[in-house]
Order: structure tokens, then C-alpha cells, then sequence
């Protein structure tokens, strides 16, 4: 079926556009095919499936598993016509075959439907206004999915059914007990893994002989368990991440930082020296890593990155024609990374975009291309001086102080949840909301659960404008 496309940096975005093929299609309608067909080919399994045993397609027990499972795949009661439609399909397959092959078209029939395959959220007009406001059914489908990463349960359902998610006390009493799913550390993981491309450390191509590739997962996984036991166990503001002296690590990432092997198997958290050069989420070998070269630094990718996803700062592409690669040193002579940036700085057309990220990440200098660190570059100093809205620092901690008091930070995550939750890149008539919210955000000591909150109960997340439909 091919990859899901992430636009803006969320597989959500990148749904709300997805057309199929016509390949795809026909591999969809197999598939739907493939899984009725087994699902009734045994007989244990098809009756636990249908929970009765059907005589005719016209009877209660054939009628009640269309019924049950169209509002368990369409995430809504069927219309009539839905239901006339189904029913079709297993009168006629039944009369030329018999009553469970009939049913196994019928379950073939749902999953085939765009009812299934697509989240459809259209909203109602409100009298006298240009804003859609949500079902219940549509209300629970939007929250299931951001809550839980699924399709809504039995309970979310009967509440939609009951009316309960169009009443302020209903919807959050099932905001609450959302809020308490396992599953919602998954939606957390999902976040801070597209927004800050954290599936890439688990691929990134290094030098085999600057990094053991077996390393890379233990790298994904540190970065994963930091952001999990900060945000989310926790409860502190992202700005002090940055910040952060603990480290999550295996016996071999134990092994790469010089630090010693955990007691027992698996992760274990240590808590860094005051004199260690590494600290916080950017100082994570699998950060450093994944923003470099294959075998160099590269001051202007890990700048980038601190731009476009921490700061929300967007850079844009070098224009045509410019060739973006390093000046290649001369025969004989030894240059610092710093010193081979600033001759490509010459270049009127890279200055403008190197000025906004190399400051960023010229401080990083002291970590070599898979995050190791380094005193020298190629046996000289490294001057490892950067700044950021006017305020110069040196090395990596310097840097970390900086994004900790920078209000673009709290800004900018608020920011990417808002689009990853709704699934749209931002537009002027989201500013209002964004601006709600980071208020939210700020004013609950930047609690990342109360963002959540916040934001399903929020009119943003709860109507549509006409317009967007």
C-alpha cells in the first residue's frame, strides 16, 4: 500500500491527502477479501465473530452482526440505506451460495467502505453562523484517535449514542477517562517521534567505523524513555529538557559515554556529573548524530533542526543554482569545521540562512559526527561560541540555558501538537487558538497533560469552519 506521507512533519497532515492509486484500491478490496474469507473459514471463529448462528439473511442474528459491525468500522450507527446496501450484498451472495459465505461478503463490504478507510468528521452548520460543529459520533472518533491511537471503544460510543459528548459534563467525564489510557504515552511517543524525527536515529547512515550500527537503536531508545519520564512521568515544562543530567542507557551506551554499565538488563537511568560536557535532550548521541554527516559534523543540519523544531523558525531552501556544499579544504592544510563554515559564509547567496543556523549549532562542536565527544577538531581548538536572539554563550550547555528561557520554545511545541492533533498545518484563523492554548500551557507550569486537555476541550478541536470543509 506504500508509506503513509508526513507533510509539515505529521503523518496526520499528510492524511487529509492522501488519494489512492488504483493499485492501491484493488490491494485494499484483496485484502478486505483475504480477512472475511478467513474469518469465516473456521467455524469456532466465525460464530465468535457473529455470536449466533444465522438461518436466512432476512433474520435477526444475520441483521444484528451487520448492524454491530458497521458501527464498530463506520464509528457511527449505519444509515438505512447503509444497511439496505449491506444487506444486498449477503442476500445475493447467500442465494448463490449459502448464509455465512453471504455475511463473509457483507464484513468484505464494510471494509471496503470509505466509511472505514476514512476518518469522515463533515460537522453541522449552526444556525446563523459559518461554523461546523461535530457530532457526538464525530466527536468520539476525533478523540479516540488522538487519545488512544484507535478506533473508539464500546463506551465512547454508547456516550456519542447517548448524546453525552454534546453535553460539557459528558464530554469530560470521557476526556477523563481517556486521559488515563496506557495508550496515551503511545500518542505522546507518536508526537515527539514525527516532530523531532526520532525514527530516523534508528537508520541513519554513520561510518561503521565511527559507530557500531547496533548502537543506533539504543540511541533511539534513550532519547524515547528521556522524553517519556520527563514530559510525561514528571510533569515538566519542555524548555527544561534542555537541561536536563539524566541519561537512560544500556550496558553499550553506558559503554560509548564512558559511564558505568547498568546493574541489570536493559535501560537504566543515571544521572550525569556537574562537570560532564553532555547534558540535556540535545546532547543525546542520537541527536547529534541523526543532525550530521556521515562522517563530520555539520553546524548548519543541527542548527537547522534547533530552527525549524524547536523554535518553529522555518528556513528556507537554498535557491537554484547554489551549491551547498562545503568549500573542499586545500592539499596541506588543516581547517576546524567553524573555520570551513565561515569561508562558505563568503557566498552572499548561503550568508542570509547560515547566519539564523549556524550560531545554533556551531556550539555543538564539541561532539564529533555520531554524537562522540571531542576537545580538538583534527588536532586544533574548537571555538564552540554560538548565540541566539542576541545572546552569546559557549558550548552546548550555553545553549541549553538559552532554549530553557526562550518563549519561542513553549510557543513552538505548543505549535506542532496543535497541527499533529488536528491533522491541518496552521493558518491565520488558527492564531487565536495557538494563542489560547500556549496561555494554557504556560499558566499549568507547562504541563504537557493540561496542553491536551486544554486542547480537546477547546473550540478549535470541537468545530470547523465552514471554509475548511
Amino acid at each position: 500500500l506504500g508509506s503513509d506521507d508526513s507533510v509539515g512533519g505529521f503523518i496526520s497532515v499528510g492524511a487529509r491527502r492522501v488519494a489512492l492509486s488504483a493499485t492501491s484500491v484493488e490491494t485494499f478490496e484483496q485484502l478486505s477479501y483475504d480477512i472475511s474469507q478467513t474469518a469465516f473459514s473456521d467455524e469456532l471463529t466465525r460464530a465468535g465473530l457473529v455470536g449466533c448462528t444465522p438461518l436466512e439473511w432476512t433474520d435477526s442474528c444475520a441483521q444484528g452482526f451487520l448492524r454491530e459491525k458497521a458501527r464498530r468500522f463506520f464509528r457511527r450507527p449505519p444509515s438505512d440505506a447503509e444497511m439496505q446496501r449491506l444487506t444486498d450484498v449477503v442476500r445475493t451472495v447467500s442465494s448463490a451460495s449459502d448464509i455465512w459465505t453471504g455475511l463473509s461478503y457483507g464484513l468484505a463490504t464494510m471494509l471496503q467502505s470509505p466509511n472505514f478507510l476514512y476518518r469522515v468528521e463533515l460537522g453541522r452548520l449552526q444556525d446563523g453562523t459559518t461554523w461546523l460543529s461535530y457530532d457526538g459520533f464525530e466527536r468520539a472518533t476525533r478523540l479516540a484517535y488522538l487519545l488512544t491511537g484507535s478506533t473508539p471503544d464500546e463506551q465512547l460510543m454508547d456516550a456519542a449514542e447517548a448524546g453525552l459528548l454534546n453535553t460539557p459534563e459528558g464530554y469530560d467525564a470521557e476526556v477523563g477517562r481517556l486521559m488515563l489510557s496506557e495508550n496515551l504515552q503511545n500518542t505522546l511517543s507518536t508526537f515527539f517521534g514525527e516532530n523531532l524525527r526520532l525514527q530516523e536515529i534508528r537508520s541513519m547512515g554513520k561510518d561503521p567505523a565511527l559507530l557500531d550500527p547496533n548502537l543506533r537503536e539504543s540511541m533511539w531508545n534513550e532519547v524515547e524513555l528521556l522524553i517519556r519520564d520527563f514530559i510525561w512521568e514528571k510533569n515538566l515544562p519542555f524548555g527544561e529538557i534542555f537541561l536536563s543530567r539524566e541519561a537512560f542507557v544500556d550496558s553499550n551506551l553506558a559503554q560509548f559515554y564512558g559511564m558505568p554499565a547498568p546493574s541489570q538488563e536493559g535501560f537504566s537511568v543515571q544521572v550525569r556529573e556537574v562537570d560532564d560536557p553532555r547534558i540535556g535532550l540535545l546532547g543525546t548521541a542520537g541527536l547529534l548524530a541523526l543532525n550530521a554527516g556521515y562522517s563530520e559534523t555539520s553546524p548548519t543540519k543541527r542548527g537547522r533542526y534547533i530552527m525549524e523544531h524547536i523554535l518553529c523558525q522555518e528556513i528556507a531552501e537554498p535557491p537554484p543554482g547554489v551549491d551547498v556544499t562545503l568549500e573542499p579544504v586545500p592539499e596541506g592544510v588543516t581547517l576546524t569545521m567553524r573555520e570551513r563554515v565561515e569561508l562558505h559564509l563568503s557566498n552572499p547567496g548561503c550568508a542570509t540562512c547560515h547566519q539564523a543556523m549556524d550560531p545554533l549549532g556551531l556550539p555543538l562542536e564539541h561532539f564529533d559526527a555520531v554524537g562522540q565527544f571531542r576537545e580538538t577538531d583534527h588536532g586544533l581548538p574548537i571555538d564552540a561560541s554560538g548565540s541566539l536572539a542576541d545572546v552569546s554563550f559557549d558550548g552546548l550547555s550555553g545553549l541549553a540555558a538559552a532554549l530553557a528561557e526562550d518563549p519561542r520554545v513553549p510557543n513552538c511545541l505548543v505549535q506542532k501538537f496543535y497541527s499533529f492533533a488536528l491533522g491541518h498545518q496552521l493558518g491565520h484563523s488558527d492564531e487565536r487558538a495557538i494563542s489560547d492554548l500556549v496561555a494554557s500551557y504556560n499558566a499549568a507550569g507547562g504541563d504537557f497533560s493540561e496542553l491536551v486537555r486544554s486542547l480537546v476541550r477547546h473550540d478549535a478541536f470541537l468545530f470547523a469552519l465552514e471554509s475548511a470543509r
